[in-house]
């Protein structure tokens, strides 16, 4: 099966990935339009998203990962709130680079 193909652009090094986070709700459940900072301050404190792609060094600094990473391109992750730094990637989305330590968990 083939790797999904990382549209951000970037390739991650050291001990990072790149996290493509879920998209914030325009709207409250009530129907109101949330302005523009408030979208942004929502997007920047995303905890879940999907992983486009790891470095070489990434999760092999525990032993009981040293056969298999516990999560893999493509997987749905849960990451720790505010965690890296926003980056735009080459198709116009905007990614989070973030360190493999942040990743808390697969999301399901």
């Amino acid at each position: 099966m083939a790797k999904p193909k990382n549209k951000s652009g970037v390739i991650p090094i050291e001990y990072n990935v790149i996290v493509l986070p879920d998209p914030v709700e325009e709207k409250t459940a009530g129907g109101i339009i949330l302005a523009d900072a408030t979208i942004e301050q929502e997007q920047s404190g995303a905890t879940r998203g999907v992983l486009v792609a790891i470095s070489d060094l990434a999760f092999n600094y525990e032993p009981a990962y040293s056969d298999e990473k516990p999560v893999k391109i493509g997987d749905r992750v849960a990451y720790s709130r505010y965690a890296g730094a926003e980056i735009d990637g080459e198709d116009g989305e905007k990614y989070r680079v973030i360190k493999d330590k942040d990743i808390i968990g697969k999301a399901e």
